[in-house]
């Protein structure tokens, strides 16, 4: 039985600190998207419906930015560079947040965010899977699982300081203090440690010189059916998500340190189940993985519904379901593209969650005007429901033929 630590290490130097570089991505992603909600209210943004700005701004720069990012990727090996400007925003971001204190000034700036702190994602991703083809799956999973034990980290690191020392304004401004210094040493460490050059890559024929992988990728159907499911569930999760929070706190009544406790017990199932996965998709084909994630959301949309302990509220939401997800996607789009084409349809891909996570918090700014917090499970649950009917071209239709390149 392998060790623990040979799931997020590998003999490639390279690989290893992706892995890592994911690792932090993950950490500081956590006080992004799960604290800076519940901060917003100390900067005066206290109705529900503002808060969607400020989760759809970046999203919907990052929409526009990944086919970018995807397209640069391969060109010249450039993923050094890319790697360092999705970690770079976040110290503008903590800035802000611990010296301005200006809401209009952190809008202006997501901006700037969302367009660079998606650079890792198609670069990371393709970099992987053309460094370790025979096991595509597996070693995403593996890129996944740092992330998600950075995730963990943040969120538990986060939940402890909030409990000793209280949820005021003072303690995330010491917070947002010590991520920037964390920040500024990986930095170091990273721009030290992480090559120039990528050896053993082709990079005349992997590189990109016109429209036409765009082209091969949207003629294809399955493609298109793939985009289109991967649309409806990441909604119904970004909306569940986005408000989860607010949620256990306003309507379950659960403290902050709960909100970390839950995201850091789903970021540690999730870490240890992603190579898990990997290796299940890959001996198992992605159409039963991603027949899996559709009912898994489902169930788990209709379980949190019927909950009214928030004890019990963490258990069910720390289930692993976006491995499934993940997984499958991304193993689907390295099996069905050829090497010239992948980083394209990873960019595609991120580009379509990101869509996604410029709907989920729109259509919050619309329903809650409607429907009270407490009807959060019901609509998420209703948001997903007609991914179903992509299943069966997802499942049953002929796998791609690979181009020989």
């Amino acid at each position: 039985m392998k060790k623990l630590k040979d799931y997020f290490l590998d003999e490639d130097p390279v690989l290893t600190n992706i892995f890592w570089f994911c690792f932090m991505v993950g950490f500081n992603t956590s006080l992004f998207l799960v604290y800076l909600p519940l901060y917003l209210p100390f900067m005066g943004v206290k109705d529900l419906e503002s808060v969607g700005y400020y989760i759809a701004i970046p999203a919907m720069v990052s929409v526009l930015s990944q086919n970018f990012w995807g397209w640069l990727c391969l060109r010249k090996d450039r993923f050094k560079l890319m790697m360092f400007l999705s970690i770079m925003p976040f110290l503008g971001m903590y800035s802000i947040l611990a010296f301005l204190n200006d809401p209009k000034v952190l809008l202006y700036y997501l901006v700037f965010h969302g367009w660079f702190v998606s650079a890792f994602l198609p670069a990371s991703q393709c970099l992987v899977t053309l460094l370790k083809p025979e096991s595509k799956g597996e070693v995403l999973g593996k890129l996944h699982s740092l992330e998600a034990i950075g995730w963990s980290c943040g969120c538990l690191l986060l939940a402890i300081i909030l409990y000793f020392f209280g949820a005021s304004q003072e303690t995330y401004k010491n917070v947002f203090i010590t991520f920037i210094l964390i920040d500024i040493l990986y930095l170091i460490y990273f721009l030290k440690n992480f090559p120039s050059k990528i050896k053993g890559l082709n990079w005349d024929t992997l590189q990109s010189k016109s429209m036409d992988g765009y082209i091969r990728i949207l003629k294809r159907k399955k493609l298109l059916f793939l985009f289109s499911y991967i649309l409806i569930i990441s909604t119904a999760s970004n909306f569940f998500f986005n408000y989860f929070g607010r949620y256990l706190r306003d309507v379950l009544h659960g403290q902050e340190m709960l909100i970390g406790i839950s995201m850091t017990l789903a970021a540690i199932l999730g870490a240890v189940s992603f190579p898990i996965l990997g290796r299940w998709v890959d001996k198992n084909g992605t159409g039963k993985a991603l027949f899996l994630a559709f009912f898994a959301y489902v169930f788990m949309f209709f379980s949190i519904s019927l909950i009214s302990n928030p004890y019990i509220f963490i258990i069910v939401y720390s289930a692993p379901l976006y491995p499934i997800l993940a997984v499958a996607i991304n193993t689907y789009i390295a099996e069905d593209t050829s090497q010239k084409d992948r980083a394209i349809g990873f960019g595609l891909v991120d580009t379509i969650v990101y869509l996604a996570g410029v709907l989920a918090p729109s259509l919050g700014i619309y329903l809650f005007k409607y429907y009270p917090l407490k009807s959060l499970p019901y609509l998420s649950l209703y948001i997903v429901l007609p991914a179903i009917f992509l299943l069966p071209f997802l499942i049953f239709s002929k796998s791609f033929k690979h181009q020989k390149i």
